[in-house]
């Protein structure tokens, strides 16, 4: 079974504090596709900006990560 990454942004970046933001598709990222863009140093990203949907390349840094989590899509609900 696949397991996955919660990427929360951390403040003072580019997407909303403590959100929770995902692959450019509106997924999370899988453990090993995180890994690969933690060889890149960056991703591609959709969260919240604002209180907008907003997606854009980001450094990695800019997020906790949490792992072995279980596959979700980002849903605008905001």
């Amino acid at each position: 079974m696949l397991k996955y990454v919660s990427l929360i942004a951390k403040p003072n970046y580019y997407y909303d504090a403590g959100t929770e933001v995902f692959d450019y598709d509106g997924k999370r990222y899988t453990i090993e596709e995180w890994e690969k863009c933690m060889e890149q140093g960056s991703c591609g990203a959709r969260g919240y900006r604002e209180g907008e949907l907003d997606g854009e390349w980001s450094l990695c840094d800019e997020f906790d990560v949490i792992y072995n989590v279980e596959f979700k899509e980002l849903k605008d609900d905001n």
